[in-house]
């Protein structure tokens, strides 16, 4: 009888250590079944899922209001750094939206062309140029894009097609 007791101790212990690794394994990649959600400078940000092609980053989407948030009616993704990603997010809504919350930033026209470079020819070419992009170059496109009013994916494809 004792033996039987030490082997289910030790089957107790392995099983525990299991489960004390995988909470650790989701504390450290930032892990949950809940998203979170930051609101900040007037922006609903909803942290989604840990970014396969680089795991030091989660998948975050933005909107632009919460109604648009109630309606699943998001602006954009993004993937940031998830070491501290409520500050990520602050940061990113400070240095890349700025006052112009409605006018595309050069990184969110990145991600938008990078989405449509897959199925069309003319943004693979598109996205070669903006990837080469000097800092320049993008704060002039930047500034082309407030003056155009361009505020999302469909007014940037009439701006590069028009």
């Amino acid at each position: 009888m004792k033996k039987i007791l030490k082997i289910l101790n030790k089957s107790i212990d392995k099983t525990l250590n299991v489960c004390y690794n995988i909470v650790k394994l989701k504390e450290r990649w930032n892990f949950n079944m809940e998203n979170k959600v930051i609101k900040y400078k007037g922006w609903i940000v909803e942290q989604d899922e840990i970014n396969t092609e680089n795991k030091n980053e989660t998948i975050v989407t933005f909107y632009k209001t919460e109604e648009d948030y109630k309606n699943g009616d998001y602006d954009f993704n993004i993937s940031l750094d998830n070491e501290d990603l409520e500050k990520s997010v602050k940061e990113y809504i400070d240095n890349e939206l700025g006052e112009n919350k409605g006018i595309i930033t050069f990184n969110q026209a990145l991600e938008i062309v990078r989405e449509l470079a897959k199925s069309q020819g003319f943004y693979c070419r598109l996205l070669q140029n903006l990837e080469n992009a000097t800092e320049e170059q993008k704060r002039e496109l930047e500034q082309d894009f407030e003056f155009c009013n361009v505020k999302d994916s469909l007014d940037l494809v009439f701006y590069f097609e028009t």
